[in-house]
């Protein structure tokens, strides 16, 4: 017959009944058993009044742990620890009868506690696949009070029980080189839903080239997208991205005798393409620059190098655009204004060249002067003002026409 000296001794008594912590009946029928003699009527109701009263107090406190075995051990670990508080029935002295134990219960009694619980735990036990979420987390609390490296060391150990070495190789490889978990995320969830598909400008350069016809373009991007190539855009895209290479239809005029396009249609054309293509060169050699000093050993200078260049030649390339954006303004202003003031301008010069031809001829002042009024005051002020601002124009359109060469000269022999 085994002691119940402490309220841990009939704790595991429950636990190894596997009837919960409310069943008195259990308890009871336990205390009976381990007697061994027959009770009067007034003895079995202190002893099952002294089972409700434990099977209740036992209760609250495992709802009060969660029902975790570690969290109700640590506490509770004072009242389990404390001697059972016997009630005194009138036919026998409870503790005297359960204090007696022989030497081999005294010797077994520590496993044989703890293979009980785990023996009942085991057999009333979910598997952890059926477990809800929170369920999960509950049963997982355990677990982290253990430092990373163990758990990874003993998920790995645990795979390769299980046949599954490439994934434990890869668990400890991510664990060990962090950074490679962005390629791993890039790979398996980041979902690239736009097909790799060739530049607008580079397809029409290629279907230019080759002097595709429709149809034959067509049957090309069929064929490549037969074997899942899909880097050619459709056609209608193609057309779109051909009409970028001319300018609007408003700047055209279709007469009967031939064509005429707006000069400065024609210049904003030419400097947005001019524009785009710059900044995209210049963009891609940076980028390879970086990626070839980046990815070099003990470069740090060369890379200071790198980025003083970057800085340089992106200053460089600003200036040029300002300067490239202030040209087109001046050519559009004096296209404009020879425009505004075409048939002053041609009404002057056929004047002039009228009177060099009288000077020339040695005919009177008189007549001269009778040709000259044939410019009124209002027409000659707009005339003067309208050569007064080409000539600021044409002054200004040199001096961009300088900077522009010396930062050309600049970005390509920079010492």
């Amino acid at each position: 017959m085994s002691a119940f000296v402490t309220n841990l001794d009939l704790y595991c008594a429950l636990k190894s009944g596997g009837a919960g912590f409310k069943n008195t009946i259990n308890l009871y029928n336990i205390l009976v058993e381990r007697i061994g003699i027959e009770l009067s009527s007034e003895d079995i109701s202190i002893i099952k009044s002294f089972c409700h009263n434990f099977t209740s107090n036992i209760s609250k406190r495992w709802s009060a742990s969660s029902r975790t075995q570690k969290t109700f051990l640590n506490q509770n670990s004072h009242w389990l620890e404390s001697e059972i508080v016997w009630p005194k029935c009138k036919n026998i002295d409870l503790k005297n009868v359960f204090n007696v134990n022989t030497d081999e219960d005294v010797s077994t009694i520590g496993t044989e506690e703890v293979d009980v619980y785990q023996s009942s735990s085991s057999m009333h036990k979910k598997l952890f696949k059926e477990l809800s979420d929170r369920q999960k987390k509950r049963r997982s609390l355990t677990l982290l009070d253990h430092s990373e490296e163990e758990l990874v060391h003993a998920l790995c150990a645990k795979l390769k029980l299980s046949n599954k070495t490439k994934l434990a190789t890869i668990i400890k490889e991510l664990f060990q080189n962090e950074e490679k978990c962005e390629i791993v995320d890039k790979l398996l969830f980041t979902h690239n839903t736009e097909k790799l598909c060739l530049p607008d400008d580079k397809t029409l350069a290629l279907y230019t080239s080759c002097n595709l016809s429709k149809l034959q373009y067509r049957n090309l991007r069929f064929i490549l997208a037969s074997e899942n190539i899909f880097v050619l855009s459709s056609y209608q895209k193609l057309l779109e991205t051909k009409k970028t290479c001319y300018p609007s239809e408003g700047d055209i005029t279709v007469t009967e005798s031939g064509v005429k396009i707006r000069l400065q249609s024609l210049l904003d054309l030419t400097i947005n393409r001019i524009l785009k293509a710059a900044q995209t060169a210049r963009e891609l050699c940076l980028r390879a620059l970086h990626n070839v000093l980046s990815a070099a050993v003990g470069t740090r200078r060369a890379h200071a190098r790198l980025l003083d260049k970057q800085r340089r030649v992106r200053s460089i390339v600003h200036g040029m655009r300002l300067c490239l954006r202030a040209l087109h303004n001046v050519l559009s202003a004096a296209v404009s204004t020879r425009r505004a003031h075409a048939r002053l301008l041609d009404k002057q010069r056929r004047v002039r060249s009228i009177v060099h031809g009288m000077r020339v001829r040695g005919e009177p002042q008189q007549n001269i002067d009778d040709v000259l009024e044939t410019l009124t005051p209002p027409e000659l002020a707009a005339v003067a003002g309208a050569e007064r601002r080409l000539r600021q124009l044409a002054a200004a359109e040199l001096e961009l026409d300088r900077a522009l060469f010396l930062l050309a000269c600049y970005g390509a022999f920079p010492r």
